[in-house]
């Protein structure tokens, strides 16, 4: 502690009562005109537990933020896979010539990898689109196969595209009209 006379911004007595709380409170608190640094010398476990504490606070705080961000990722991952099953239910619905307008709806949301093996078990359902074997088996991406599944569809006969729409489960008629 360095306290002079000439300095005129406390006094001896100022000093003193400040000294008197410091050690009235075992360190804990730190009036001015005292520096932390006189706590510190005076009261080091005072200014260990302290340390202790803040790390132990900032840990803490770490851990809940880490919990949080985890959790919202989560979510967004949960959130991204109802949507991932939403359309491929909707895949379900499609026929060959309704495939392109699936595609082009959820092509902006979803990567084509991630519709592809989907697309590929539905793809079974439909003989017109046993062609689209050898682009599967090469890998291209699904825009491609997209692309050529227009062609297939126009040259497909009309009996085999009227019998692959009914292959498509959303059949249900209003039998009340007659």
């Amino acid at each position: 502690m360095n306290w002079e006379p000439k300095n005129r911004l406390t006094s001896l007595k100022q000093v003193e009562e400040a000294l008197d709380r410091l050690i009235a409170s075992k360190g804990e608190h730190c009036p001015l005109p005292l520096s932390v640094d006189v706590q510190a010398e005076l009261f080091p476990e005072v200014m260990h537990t302290r340390t202790d504490r803040r790390m132990q606070r900032e840990k803490i705080a770490f851990n809940r933020k880490m919990r949080r961000e985890e959790k919202a990722l989560e979510h967004t991952w949960l959130l991204r896979q109802n949507l991932l099953g939403q359309a491929m239910t909707e895949l379900n619905f499609q026929s060959p010539e309704t495939i392109n307008a699936w595609y082009t709806c959820w092509a902006d949301e979803f990567d084509a990898r991630e519709l592809a093996q989907g697309f590929w078990q539905w793809r079974t359902r439909f003989a017109s689109l046993k062609p689209l074997d050898w682009l599967r088996d090469s890998d291209e991406p699904l825009y491609n196969v997209m692309y050529e599944i227009r062609f297939i569809v126009r040259e497909t006969p009309a009996h085999v595209r009227e019998a692959e729409r009914w292959q498509v489960p959303n059949k249900l008629t209003d039998r009340s009209r007659g």
